[in-house]
């Protein structure tokens, strides 16, 4: 047998050694292989998605929104409350991201079996139902706008209240800390965009579609198509609300939010967690100091439409006495917006 030959007959054999391992391989590890390709691929869309969110840039300084009692606490305290985004004014927030992904595997669905229709359903079920459950999703709003007659009105008392103005990079610098051991931060101004949201959650179905696929063809009995309906339904899931931190809906385009996001998926922060009450609400948040910032990322406070001049102006500087912060150092305005609240009426 010549030289050629036996390369050939070595490929041959390489080729049947390969099958029969194949061949070994039970249905359910051929399906976690394609599952786990369906993650990773997921993974390359939602960091590029990521990227190109940051990418549309940092204001030099970010606003948040408040009234006097928040004001004295975040100057007091030097923290930032992340809260849960399930409890924000907004109440469809994460659920206004996950609709388009409903309708597109409601829509994939109809030309697939009945394992893909089940599928659907279920799907839908949890992200309708059960949302809150994926996992711990906190936020602090912040603005690019520091006089914005929306949010002194929805925000600060009605215009009573105050913009307290913030190195955006100084915050940014300490947030991104607290992203390791299974939790992810991110900080970025909101896309108020349907058709980029859309787009976006088309680009991560199409990195599960294949798994479902393989779930429909394979050989499974009906506990194992219910067990890897379930893996693919969490992993779709958690995909499906990372891209939904980053939209909210167009009414609220004025407020031009910037975000800062915490998100943990897998539970290790659930006993970290404190609890306020808002109305009729608990609302679960996270404290976030910026104590330790050097020099502090306070860079000025802003006093709304309808405060009294005089009384405000003193009652913030109290509140950076109080709080030793330096005499002159941070900067207090007025708004220039002209606004009568209706508790002045």
């Amino acid at each position: 047998m010549n030289r050629k030959s036996r390369r050939h007959s070595a490929k041959l054999e390489k080729a049947r050694l390969g099958s029969k391992a194949a061949a070994a391989r039970s249905p359910s590890q051929i399906f976690d292989d394609k599952l786990r390709c369906s993650i990773d691929a997921a993974e390359v869309v939602l960091k590029r998605i990521k990227d190109e969110v940051v990418k549309e840039g940092t204001p030099e300084t970010i606003f948040h929104y408040t009234d006097y009692i928040g004001l004295r606490g975040i100057l007091e305290n030097r923290e930032i409350w992340l809260s849960s985004i399930f409890r924000m004014n907004d109440p469809s927030e994460l659920r206004h991201g996950v609709e388009p992904m409903i309708s597109i595997v409601q829509e994939f669905s109809n030309s697939k079996g009945s394992v893909v229709k089940a599928f659907a359903r279920f799907f839908s079920q949890v992200l309708r139902g059960n949302i809150e459950q994926t996992g711990v999703y906190l936020i602090a709003s912040f603005s690019k706008n520091g006089d914005e007659l929306g949010q002194w009105r929805a925000y600060a008392d009605d215009g009573r209240g105050y913009a307290i103005g913030f190195d955006a990079s100084a915050l940014e610098a300490s947030l991104s800390k607290k992203g390791d051991g299974g939790i992810a931060t991110a900080s970025f101004l909101v896309d108020y965009s349907d058709e980029r949201l859309k787009a976006r959650q088309k680009e991560i179905f199409s990195a599960f579609a294949p798994t479902l696929i393989a779930l429909e063809s394979g050989n499974f009995t009906r506990e194992e198509i219910e067990e890897y309906g379930r893996k693919i339904s969490v992993e779709l899931s958690l995909a499906t609300l990372q891209i939904s931190t980053f939209h909210k809906h167009k009414g609220y385009e004025s407020e031009g939010e910037y975000r800062f996001l915490l998100l943990n998926s897998s539970g290790q922060i659930g006993n970290q967690l404190k609890h306020r009450m808002r109305r009729d609400q608990i609302v679960p948040y996270l404290p976030f100091s910026w104590r330790d910032i050097n020099p502090t990322p306070l860079r000025q406070i802003r006093f709304g439409p309808s405060c009294n001049p005089s009384s405000c102006a003193t009652f913030i500087q109290d509140c950076l006495r109080l709080s030793n912060f330096s005499q002159g150092v941070i900067g207090i305005t007025k708004s220039d917006i002209p606004y009568r609240s209706r508790f002045n009426i």
